[in-house]
């Protein structure tokens, strides 16, 4: 169903920075941002134990917490956090085919709000093969076309070193500043120029994303409100600063290999959901 009555929602999407530097000043500043704006969801890439443990006094009152399970590394993972106003499920974590990073598994990461019927998505894609990283930027939209939903929220730090806007069909690109930033960010160690590898993309609605230049991570945040019954302009090929994603895809290696292991996981996946919601 199609929920007219839905209110704006607020996204507010962090990679949090697993380094242990400033951490207990950089989870206190996350936290008093997070009491103060009271987004209705939050994802969070990068997470570790201890942030856990330090965030919890700012979040256990309002929010509920979904961990993507299935990574290799239990102290680096994606975390979707719902206000517990939302009747919200986690669908099973779905690892990518394809994945260099030595710090756990790339996949994407699903939250179900029930009666708003909108799905809320987050991952963290490969940070060491260019190739690899839109091709797993693919794939997200792939797999969340196949869960035949009207409307939809991806967010994550998809280390897209880029500041042009990525035109993907059906979804609109909400943002257009840099959250990477070397000069201004004091915890940015490599890089020079500002770049937009985090994005907060949505289906089936308009949104409007400020950047959260706190020091918080070496990545600023991005705080999203999302109206779900206003659909968004047209994103057009010819604005300044906009690419179609076909354009910015490597294609010095045929990745259909990968294609065809992604959509075996995909089917698995689709069978395994259907019985699990059967029971």
């Amino acid at each position: 169903m199609n929920n007219k009555n839905l209110k704006m929602l607020k996204v507010l999407c962090q990679n949090m920075y697993f380094e242990s530097v400033d951490l207990i000043k950089r989870i206190d500043t996350f936290g008093k941002l997070v009491q103060l704006e009271l987004p209705n969801i939050i994802t969070l890439q990068e997470m570790t134990g201890p942030m856990t443990r330090l965030l919890r006094p700012y979040i256990e009152k309002e929010y509920q917490c979904f961990v993507a399970e299935s990574y290799e590394f239990v102290d680096y993972c994606t975390v979707i956090l719902v206000h517990k106003r939302h009747e919200a499920k986690a669908l099973p974590f779905f690892p990518f085919p394809s994945n260099t990073s030595r710090l756990g598994k790339r996949g994407i990461f699903v939250v179900y709000l029930v009666k708003d019927d909108v799905y809320v998505a987050t991952t963290h894609l490969d940070s060491g093969d260019e190739m690899i990283r839109y091709q797993q930027f693919k794939q997200c939209f792939a797999f969340l076309s196949l869960l035949k939903c009207s409307k939809a929220i991806l967010t994550g730090d998809m280390n897209l070193f880029t500041d042009q806007r990525i035109i993907v069909r059906h979804w609109y690109d909400s943002g257009s500043e840099p959250t990477y930033d070397p000069k201004h960010n004091p915890y940015v160690k490599v890089g020079h120029m500002p770049k937009r590898p985090d994005r907060i993309y949505v289906k089936g609605g308009m949104a409007s994303t400020e950047v959260i230049k706190l020091p918080i991570s070496d990545h600023y945040g991005l705080l999203s409100t999302i109206d779900c019954n206003i659909l968004p302009p047209l994103q057009k090929t010819v604005m300044l600063g906009t690419v179609m994603l076909g354009s910015v895809m490597p294609r010095a290696i045929n990745m259909n290999s990968d294609w065809k292991e992604f959509r075996r996981r995909c089917k698995n996946y689709i069978v395994q959901l259907y019985l699990a919601n059967s029971c």
